[in-house]
């Protein structure tokens, strides 16, 4: 036995999901180089720091230093003294 109710709700019934959005279509990009992407990591751990203790010529000078590097990554490899620099600051900017 339906009940008004029931009937009213069988004839108002929609289905869902007829006008969703597609899908994405392309995977996130990934770095390819992981020299890069750990560089990247640190450039936002840089700016992250730097946006919650205020601007400081330090963060200014090791963020434009990262970015140096990423660059020199993209075109050739990074020397191993640049690595160390990049290891110490990886050890002051760790949460």
């Amino acid at each position: 036995m339906m009940t008004p109710g029931d009937k009213r709700w069988i004839n108002n019934w929609k289905p869902t999901g007829v006008n969703m959005k597609p899908i994405k279509k392309k995977p996130a990009k990934k770095v390819s180089n992981p020299k890069i992407s750990k560089l990247l990591q640190l450039k936002w751990r840089i700016e992250k720091r730097r946006d919650k203790y205020g601007m400081t010529n330090n963060y200014n000078r090791d963020r434009q230093l990262v970015l140096k590097w990423i660059n020199n990554c993209k075109f050739n490899d990074i020397s191993t003294e640049d690595m160390k620099l990049a290891n110490e600051m990886w050890k002051r900017y760790d949460q």
